[in-house]
């Protein structure tokens, strides 16, 4: 990288971390990382993004991955949805105030868009009434600052807000009226409040104060900035054109740190500190006058996207590839993990991998009702032997398996996998794709992921694929299976007549990609019907898959509309 300038003086740390904070995620299809925070606890929360574009917020520790979520799925029940989680709001006490726009349609078929302002207490319980506003937008939240008496600065896509949180972080419905509203003739970009309390706004015509009232007082057109963030010298850090600032109370310069030759991906503020991470995945600690304490190289397995100063370690959230290698592209997950400020990752070595397997017999073949063209062959028995690679003890994982297009996912849990030794695992319920002939030579491929919730230090050592030769017996045609209604609400009902064996035959609900979301028992039929709850899953298409215990087997499409 090429030199900093102004950054002659390294100096040295000496930090005694003993908290640790890693987990990844279970999505399988990540988009993106917009908000992350270390909280004064040391959690862990990340903003993100997921398979067009759904939020989840996550809260993590050191004991739990998942300690608090709020996901668009949650809301499915009441008729509404989340659509939006802007930002991640800390106030001084710990507690946290998480804006985001939620919807919901009426019995008259009219949508109503509302900005919610849930406030949570520190075990993340959600403190009620909350208060919202109904707007007009383009279904984006506003971010927000924190000032140090507690109130809230938020910056919103049309006007911004000052709210009040006082009283000692309790949270009343009148706390809720915003203290002003102001529109600006010049665009903002960043806004950010300095440890003296001032509101800062920034954007191409330079730099803005606001008075108490959201009038803007001192403007400063020689500093424009992309991105604001606060020292504790009550000055600011700004970012432009690969470049941070370090400037005083009164605006003027102090330091100058250039990052021309690697961009910054992101930085943060916090405890006297300034974290840096840059496109090439180094990791750059300053002090608050933006004088160079250390630098690191990252994991390289990994895709680091966020950075956040914690008190004792930086916090890094990116994005986790398992099984990189695989032909189909392997498993994604969002995860967020911690490092010393010298760069130590307290010596976590998670590494898993899959190195053989054997097929068993082919129990039958059908078509696949949500992929036509396809068809599912079924396995009787199939056994993968894992290997542990890394140096610590691993409990927890999955085995994924994807040929095309549907992917394979089974937990294995209450397994102690020690460092050096193999397990092997046997996967019920197994199923791949085919789209050729009985003869015709088909890929297929395993990996492990999610160790105990954690990253993986080697994904290049995950899986293993290989060819098998398809063979096609067909599921009998004998018996009939009705499902009714459909589309269906809240409730399901089951007919079954046929020559398989009474009263021994399974059913499993199955989601399009292939997940079993339920399993249970179908008894001999009767003059009655077997009644199926599925108010707990949310609207959309599933599979109905139905198999006796001599082999034969249905499945039937059916839609849940609500």
């Amino acid at each position: 990288m090429k030199s900093l300038l102004l950054c002659a003086t390294i100096l040295s740390a000496t930090i005694t971390t003993t908290a640790q904070v890693e987990w990844a995620l279970d999505e399988l299809f990540p988009d993106s990382i917009k908000t992350f925070v270390v909280s004064q606890r040391g959690e862990h929360l990340l903003n993100s993004t997921y398979g067009f574009n759904s939020p989840k917020l996550v809260v993590g520790n050191e004991e739990e991955p998942e300690v608090f979520f709020l996901a668009v799925q949650e809301s499915f029940g009441n008729g509404s949805s989340t659509l939006d989680i802007s930002d991640i709001i800390e106030l001084p006490d710990s507690t946290f105030v998480i804006p985001h726009i939620t919807a919901w349609m009426d019995s008259q078929g009219w949508v109503t868009f509302v900005r919610y302002f849930q406030h949570y207490n520190t075990l993340w319980e959600d403190s009620v009434p909350r208060c919202d506003h109904n707007l007009s937008h383009n279904l984006t939240g506003p971010k927000g600052d924190v000032f140090p008496t507690g109130e809230i600065a938020l910056l919103g896509p049309e006007a911004h807000f000052g709210f009040n949180y006082a009283n000692s972080g309790a949270f009343f419905v009148e706390s809720c009226q915003s203290l002003w509203e102001s529109s600006f003739e010049f665009q903002v970009q960043d806004q950010t409040i300095t440890s003296d309390g001032r509101l800062i706004y920034t954007g191409p015509t330079g730099l803005y104060t606001i008075s108490e009232q959201g009038a803007p007082t001192d403007h400063f057109p020689q500093w424009h900035f992309n991105l604001l963030e606060p020292n504790q010298y009550d000055g600011i850090i700004g970012y432009r054109h690969d470049s941070l600032f370090a400037l005083s109370p009164d605006f003027e310069i102090l330091q100058v740190a250039d990052f021309t030759a690697d961009s910054i991906l992101d930085f943060s503020t916090g405890y006297g500190k300034v974290a840096v991470l840059t496109q090439s995945q180094q990791a750059y600690v300053f002090n608050d006058s933006l004088q160079l304490q250390s630098s690191f190289a990252l994991n390289e397995d990994s895709e680091f996207w966020r950075v956040d100063v914690g008190a004792e370690y930086l916090g890094l959230a990116g994005i986790e590839t398992f099984g990189s290698d695989m032909p189909t592209g392997g498993t994604e997950a969002f995860f967020s993990t911690s490092y010393t400020f010298e760069g130590e990752d307290y010596g976590l070595d998670r590494d898993l991998g899959i190195i053989g397997y054997q097929l068993g017999e082919v129990l039958y073949t059908q078509g696949d009702p949500a992929f036509p063209g396809l068809s599912r062959t079924y396995f009787d028995s199939v056994v993968v032997l894992v290997q542990n690679f890394g140096d610590e003890a691993v409990s927890r994982f999955k085995i994924r398996s994807a040929n095309r297009p549907a992917r394979f996912a089974y937990d294995v849990e209450g397994q102690d996998l020690l460092p050096g030794g193999t397990l092997e695992v046997r996967l019920n319920n197994f199923w791949i794709h085919t789209g050729g002939a009985a003869g015709d030579i088909e890929p297929v491929c395993f990996w492990t992921s999610h160790p105990d919730d954690k990253t993986d230090a080697n994904s290049g050592n995950d899986g293993t694929c290989a060819d098998f030769v398809v063979s096609t017996p067909i599921a009998s045609e004998a018996m009939e299976l009705n499902i009714f209604p459909n589309p269906a609400q809240d409730e399901l009902f089951i007919d079954w007549s046929g020559s398989g064996t009474a009263g021994a035959a399974t059913c499993r609900i199955i989601h399009p990609t292939g997940q079993i979301l339920e399993q249970f028992a179908l008894p001999a039929q009767g003059d009655n019907p077997l009644q199926v709850n599925i108010s707990p899953y949310p609207a959309g298409m599933y599979i109905l898959s139905f198999q006796t215990a001599d082999g034969e087997s249905f499945a039937r499409r059916f839609v849940i509309a609500r």
